[in-house]
């Protein structure tokens, strides 16, 4: 689904926006890109290329395009006064006040304003939803690894949760603020990272504020992402290596401060999905395969340990043969191999071909082989691949609704759970095929 990304830049100080003026109405600069991408990065870019200097502070309110094809956003920029005079020809400086009070060409545009425009600047509801948290952020940066170096890189900047690249003295680094259950993922990784410190990144710095929200600072990996030069000896590693640390902490996983796979809720909510928005033969034949995989995994009594059910291509850094895991929001306590069938799954999506089978199966030996005894997969791997999509929807249908809920995304529930319904479907069709 494209995004469309309407663009308003800000002098906060004057209370002024960019805008296009035509007779009585008007249009912010809009940048669209595809779903996958950043829209910090994209809008940073796009402002780069006409002297709009200032950091993309957020990306608020999604709504629902009318045609159910795209969805709207507003990104705001806070442009610094010193480069007034460098602004793009076609926008002008217009008071906040009117661009709120004045109709937009438009319609989301004049609605987006309405809602993120409550006083004299942009704010929305969250611990990052105003035009200060950056330069809060700076204060704390300072404070624990000392001034700024060159412009941070916003790669996640809505009002509940940012990620940014930041480089100071000391080097590259990643901050994140954080919010409710997303604070898991600094405490897992802190204490990962401690025990096993050539696999995880480790905590440089991590503080709990006020309004319940986290600073944490983590230093940068060395290395490639997987997914920028996917080879199957990469791969190899990768897996090797998951096998080795789950095995490593699975005497001790229980006591992560993570939740624990429930596979039966998971095929309930599946089930509940697919019977609201499919035909009663694609829902008999997908709850069949729910039911096996459920059955399979249960009696398998595969090693519990630490599962990171988002393990993905592009979470994974490799220099030379060390192998190192990043953003590992989605930490389970679980069945060990749940994350090897994401990762599999995953990686299908950038490299499809005649040899993917022999790839997979190369993989899942390896895999094996890293356990002490060795694990034994044959017999269940495509009722562990079925348990792994299930997972997969059902964690992505939680982080729209807890969106939805926030306010943060609107008009996209009923679209998005037939969507998910059919994907849903499709993938369980898919695994049933590859058998």
């Amino acid at each position: 689904m494209e995004q469309i990304l309407h663009v308003l830049i800000v002098d906060r100080d004057r209370r002024e926006g960019l805008a296009t003026v035509r007779g009585s109405r008007w249009l912010l600069p809009i940048v669209c890109c595809t779903e996958r991408m950043r829209a910090g990065p994209v809008v940073a870019g796009w402002a780069a290329e006409r002297g709009v200097d200032g950091p993309v502070v957020g990306q608020w309110l999604g709504r629902l395009t009318p045609t159910n094809d795209a969805i709207d956003w507003l990104v705001i920029v806070d442009a610094r006064a010193a480069r007034r005079g460098g602004m793009p020809r076609d926008l002008q400086w217009v008071p906040l006040e009117h661009l709120k009070s004045s109709p937009s060409i438009a319609d989301y545009q004049r609605w987006a304003l309405e809602q993120a425009i409550p006083g004299e600047v942009p704010s929305i509801a969250g611990p990052f939803g105003s035009m200060t948290w950056f330069d809060e952020a700076c204060d704390w940066l300072q404070m624990v690894a000392g001034p700024l170096s060159g412009s941070p890189v916003f790669y996640k900047i809505t009002p509940h949760e940012v990620v940014l690249r930041v480089a100071t003295a000391h080097g590259q680094s990643y901050l994140k603020g954080l919010t409710g259950d997303r604070l898991r993922e600094a405490a897992v990784t802190s204490i990962l990272s401690s025990e096993l410190p050539e696999s995880f990144a480790p905590t440089l710095a991590l503080e709990s504020r006020a309004d319940g929200s986290a600073w944490w600072l983590t230093a940068h990996c060395s290395g490639t992402t997987v997914a920028a030069d996917l080879t199957v000896e990469r791969m190899r590693l990768v897996v090797a290596a998951l096998g080795c640390i789950q095995q490593r902490v699975s005497d001790h996983a229980a006591a992560f401060p993570i939740p624990a796979v429930d596979l039966a809720m998971v095929s309930k909510w599946a089930r509940a999905l697919l019977r609201a928005h499919m035909s009663s033969a694609t829902v008999d034949r997908c709850d069949a395969a729910i039911a096996r995989a459920q059955r399979s995994v249960a009696a398998a009594d595969f090693p519990c340990s630490w599962a990171p059910l988002d393990l993905d291509a592009g979470n994974v850094l490799i220099d030379d043969e060390s192998v190192r895991f990043i953003d590992l929001d989605d930490s389970h306590i679980g069945a060990a191999p749940l994350p090897l069938a994401t990762f599999l799954r995953r990686a299908r999506r950038l490299r499809a071909g005649a040899d993917w089978p022999s790839w997979v199966d190369a993989l899942r030996h390896a895999y094996e082989a890293s356990w002490t005894p060795q694990l034994a997969l044959d017999t269940c791997w495509s009722d562990i691949e079925t348990a792994s999509i299930l997972i997969d929807c059902h964690l992505g249908w939680q982080r729209l609704l807890q969106k939805i809920e926030r306010g943060e995304v609107h008009g996209a529930r009923e679209l998005a759970g037939m969507r998910s319904a059919q994907r849903l479907a499709h993938a369980l069709d898919s695994a049933h095929r590859s058998r």
